[in-house]
C-alpha cells in the first residue's frame, strides 16, 4: 500500500483511480501547452497555490510521483508534505473545473475510458460524462445505507447535499462531493495553511505547527526541480503509466 490516508496507507480502488487519471492526463496537456507557450494557453490555475505556482517542469514531476505512489504498488508510501498533498487536491479541483464546464455546457475531453480519451458520445450522457465519473467513484467509497457522510448530510442539510442527480447543475453540490472524494485521500488540509506558517517568523511558525501537529518540514519538503529539458520524457513517462495502470 502506498498512500497514507485516514483509513489506512492503501491505493487508489477502481473508479477512484479512473477519475483520478482523467483529470492528471487532462492537467498534462495544460501543463505541456503552458511549457510551450503557446498563444491561447493559459497559466495552469487549479485554485491551489501550492501546486500552481510551481514550474511547467515541476508540476509534471510531482504529479508523476503522486500518481505513482497512488495507483501503483511501492515498498514504501509517500511522502505526506505540503506540496504532494497539494498536487492530490489540485487534481480533484480540476475535476470540478470539468463539472463546471458541462454545467455551463461548454466543450471538455471525456474522462480515459480503458486508456483512452473518451470519445464524445452521442446522446444525453455526453453531458455528464464528468459527473457520472465523480458519481460512480462517490458510490465505490461511499454505498448507499452505509455511508455516515450522507447520513449526517442529509441530517444537516436537508438533502441539498450527499450525491446529486446526474442532471443536477448545483455546482455547491457536486463540490462537496467531489471534497468528500479528495478528503479519502488527503490526511488533512494543513497544505492550506502554508501562506499563514510560511509568512511568520521562524519561531512562531514551530510553535503553531507544534500546536496544529504539524511536522517540522511539512511545508519546507519542497518540490523536486528536474532541468526544463527533462519535461518531454517526464510528460511521456506521466502519460504512459496513466494508460498502463
Amino acid at each position: 500500500m502506498t498512500w497514507q490516508t485516514p483509513a489506512g496507507d492503501r491505493t487508489l480502488t477502481v473508479w477512484e483511480s479512473r477519475l483520478f487519471r482523467s483529470s492528471v492526463d487532462l492537467l498534462i496537456d495544460q501543463i505541456t501547452r503552458q511549457n510551450r507557450g503557446a498563444p491561447e494557453s493559459r497559466l495552469v490555475h487549479t485554485g491551489v497555490s501550492l501546486f500552481d505556482q510551481l514550474s511547467s517542469v515541476q508540476q509534471i514531476a510531482v504529479l508523476s510521483d503522486v500518481t505513482r505512489h497512488l495507483l501503483c504498488s511501492t515498498v514504501t508510501p509517500a511522502e505526506l508534505n505540503a506540496t504532494n498533498e497539494a498536487t492530490v487536491y489540485a487534481v480533484f479541483r480540476n475535476v470540478m473545473d470539468q463539472i463546471d464546464y458541462e454545467i455551463m455546457g461548454l466543450p471538455t475531453p471525456g474522462p480515459l475510458i480503458d486508456g483512452q480519451r473518451d470519445a464524445a458520445e452521442q446522446g444525453q450522457l455526453a453531458s455528464f460524462a464528468w459527473r457520472a465519473l465523480v458519481s460512480e467513484a462517490y458510490l465505490e467509497r461511499f454505498p448507499p445505507g452505509e455511508s455516515e457522510l450522507d447520513n449526517q448530510a442529509d441530517d444537516l442539510f436537508d438533502d441539498d447535499f450527499g450525491l446529486p442527480p446526474l442532471d443536477c447543475d448545483d455546482e455547491d453540490r457536486w463540490d462537496f462531493v467531489i471534497d468528500a472524494l479528495a478528503d479519502e485521500i488527503l490526511w488533512d488540509r494543513d497544505f492550506e495553511l502554508s501562506d499563514l506558517v510560511l509568512d511568520v517568523d521562524p519561531a512562531r511558525a514551530a510553535i503553531m505547527k507544534q500546536q496544529l501537529g504539524i511536522d517540522n518540514d511539512y511545508y519546507t519538503d519542497i518540490a523536486d526541480d528536474p532541468r526544463d529539458e527533462d519535461f518531454g520524457v517526464l510528460q511521456q513517462s506521466l502519460k504512459t503509466m496513466l494508460r498502463q495502470a
